[in-house]
């Protein structure tokens, strides 16, 4: 046991200090250090960073009387209630740490901790294969690159709590592990509420062993207690949770009454969760529902989900070098669990994470990071079987280790994420002369990053971005009108905007729209970045309201290099700077606009495509409706109406206007 500890200790230190190659390599690029520590790399983190945020000036409003000023520009709805807020700012105010260097360093520390209960779960196979499923469940590709330092999200915790309480589950005396069953699994669904799904797929696996009555009454009470906790006051429902966690511990539930258990929980789950699992994004867009004659003339707004890149489907091969390094290894994995399920049936148990992770090939990458647990634990065990019947050498076994660890250390050493952004963005961000209640009009990637930063309220977030909500930002950035654009922001800071997408004309029932006077200030927030995904912005507002018909998007496209008066493409474009000529179909453009030079070079009037050189050196080459869309005539041209838009703050990566 002394030996298992040890190495479960020095396996987990392993692999979170190779997780520090990733800060090391952001030593070269200072810029984007914050407040001595790196800024994040994924735009959801900031959500649950604006909850601890709260939290902390909360606590040291007590201590500290000059900080009542910052509380006023608290946002709406800040997520103090999320777990992973509180344990973020329960750290930073315990510890000499500050709150952004918990935050990038958070997820690498607790995502490394899956390799306890991998460890614990496969110590009956050998040191040597269990170490190896340890390794594995924390370096694999997909594991890695959502618990890489900087990927300040909920998935950090997902899989040690979901191992943890399978490693309780497979007990084989679990009389006194009742009570910390229930404890964890309540956390665990709060902490990421989704896993309730999961669960359900562990009962359902559960029900067929008649030994694991026990556990799996105690999964079907925690369902029901973990969804109704969060409506009881935090003084009544965190005792009533320790309290019966505790009596778990030393009360035994009536087996003889299981059935009833069952059918109660049966009920529960048909009228209570089927409903909204129906409802969830991932789920819905599987099936195909037929047009409702209610919604017939609703506005074609387009499903956001096609848009992002984590949630787009990814073939087989790709799953296999995500989850397991290579097709091969993931093949062995997938035969090591099929023939550890064969010998030791309660392992079945890890199916609804095996069925999560190949959930993948259908909706999104994201997922496929739930399958690399199942996997390590089926290759461990194939790798202990091998070991048993071909006796080697102790450093053949730690060669063939280090084998099967190859694709992933290569992969750590090429996986260096750009952070989001970088200090002089949230300087200005900071920077945002904004008070209480004022609002940010940008896309939603940028909505929890503004929230944390210059603390004002926004439309759109990563959590609120469906295609109706997207529609107005969309159409606001998009339009060449700089008045159509301002009565979007107006009735977007009013709340009419659904009056009018829900009016027979949209363009019309806007323009009729009085203007309201507005005691809050509207602040509209234009990043450099945006420009790569500005195709896919304009993709939700591109229909014709009156036929609803798909409006095709015009040629965009960014530079990927440039080199010698020539600018180079996607698809093998190349455009001649000189002669403004584009090839292979030496079609010649119609402009040439320099933002370094401020010149303007003019080839060919008729043709519909112009190109725009920015000051970092990069080439826009498109059709010239763009440049007279909000956005560029905001961020690059600075030709808005100043008497609708005030610009208030500007750097190289974001101009900032005032709504007027």
């Amino acid at each position: 046991m002394r030996i298992f500890l040890l190495s479960s200790i020095s396996v987990y230190f392993f692999c979170v200090a190779l997780r520090f190659y990733y800060p090391f390599v952001l030593e070269s690029y200072p810029q984007f250090l914050y407040h001595n520590a790196w800024l994040l790399n994924t735009n959801d983190g900031y959500f649950y960073a604006q909850g601890a945020k709260d939290i902390l000036l909360f606590l040291q409003n007590f201590t500290n009387d000059s900080l009542q000023d910052s509380l006023l520009k608290s946002t709406l709805n800040s997520p103090i209630h999320e777990p992973l807020a509180i344990i973020t700012a329960s750290i930073a105010y315990l510890t000499p740490f500050s709150l952004e260097q918990v935050l990038f360093y958070l997820s690498g520390f607790m995502g490394t901790l899956i390799v306890f209960p991998t460890m614990w779960l496969t110590k009956a196979f050998g040191i040597l294969p269990s170490i190896l499923a340890g390794l594995l469940s924390a370096l694999s590709v997909s594991y890695y690159n959502r618990t890489i330092f900087g990927y300040y999200d909920t998935d950090m915790l997902i899989l040690p709590l979901c191992l943890g309480i399978c490693a309780l589950i497979l007990q084989k005396n679990p009389r006194y592990t009742l009570g910390f069953l229930f404890a964890l699994s309540v956390f665990a669904l709060l902490y990421y509420p989704n896993l309730r799904y999961v669960f359900l797929g562990f009962i359902a696996i559960l029900v067929f062993f008649k030994d694991k009555r026990a556990a799996l009454i105690i999964l079907m009470l925690s369902i029901p207690f973990a969804l109704y906790i969060p409506l009881l006051p935090f003084y009544i429902g965190t005792p009533l949770w320790i309290l019966v966690g505790l009596a778990l511990s030393f009360v035994s539930i009536p087996q003889k009454f299981f059935w009833l258990y069952l059918c109660a929980f049966t009920l529960f789950v048909l009228y209570i969760l089927f409903p909204s699992f129906l409802n969830a994004p991932f789920i819905s867009t599987l099936f195909n529902a037929p047009l409702n004659p209610k919604n017939a003339e609703s506005l074609p707004f387009l499903n956001v989900l096609d848009s992002i890149a984590e949630t787009s489907k990814i073939s087989f091969f790709a799953l296999a070098n995500r989850v397991s390094g290579n097709l091969v290894l993931f093949l062995l994995s997938l035969l090591g669990y099929c023939y550890l399920v064969y010998k030791q049936r309660e392992f079945l148990i890890f199916l609804p994470l095996l069925f999560l992770g190949f959930f993948a090939l259908a909706q999104g990458l994201r997922f496929s990071f739930y399958a690399v647990p199942v996997c390590a634990l089926g290759l461990s065990y194939l790798f202990a079987i091998f070991s048993n019947k071909i006796p080697l050498h102790f450093i053949l076994r730690l060669a063939f280790i280090a084998l099967i660890l190859s694709p992933h250390l290569m992969h750590i050493k090429s996986y260096t994420p750009k952070p989001i952004l970088d200090s002089t963005e949230a300087n200005l961000l900071y920077a945002i002369p904004s008070k209480n209640g004022d609002f940010a009009l940008s896309w939603w990637d940028y909505g929890y990053m503004i929230n944390y930063f210059s603390n004002l309220n926004v439309f759109i977030d990563g959590g609120k971005h469906l295609g109706k909500q997207n529609y107005p930002i969309s159409l606001f950035l998009s339009h060449s009108d700089n008045h159509f654009s301002y009565k979007i922001a107006k009735t977007l800071l009013d709340g009419t905007i659904d009056k009018h997408q829900n009016a027979p004309n949209f363009t019309e029932s806007l323009l009729s729209h009085p203007i309201a006077n507005h005691t809050k200030n509207l602040y509209i927030i234009l990043f450099l970045d945006m420009l790569e995904i500005f195709p896919s912005i304009v993709s939700f507002s591109a229909f014709d309201t009156i036929t609803h018909k798909a409006i095709p998007l015009k040629f965009f496209s960014l530079s990927q290099n440039t080199k010698s008066q020539k600018a180079y493409f996607k698809n093998n474009f190349i455009l001649d700077l000189k002669r403004g000529i584009l090839s292979p179909n030496h079609q010649q453009i119609a402009k040439l606009i320099s933002l370094k030079t401020n010149q303007t070079q003019h080839f060919n009037p008729k043709s519909p495509l112009s190109a725009l050189e920015l000051k970092d050196g990069r080439i826009v080459l498109c059709d010239t409706s763009y440049f007279e869309s909000f956005y560029f005539q905001g961020l690059f041209f600075e030709t808005l109406n100043p008497n609708l838009f005030q610009k208030v703050l500007k750097n190289d990566k974001i101009t900032i206007y005032k709504l007027l």
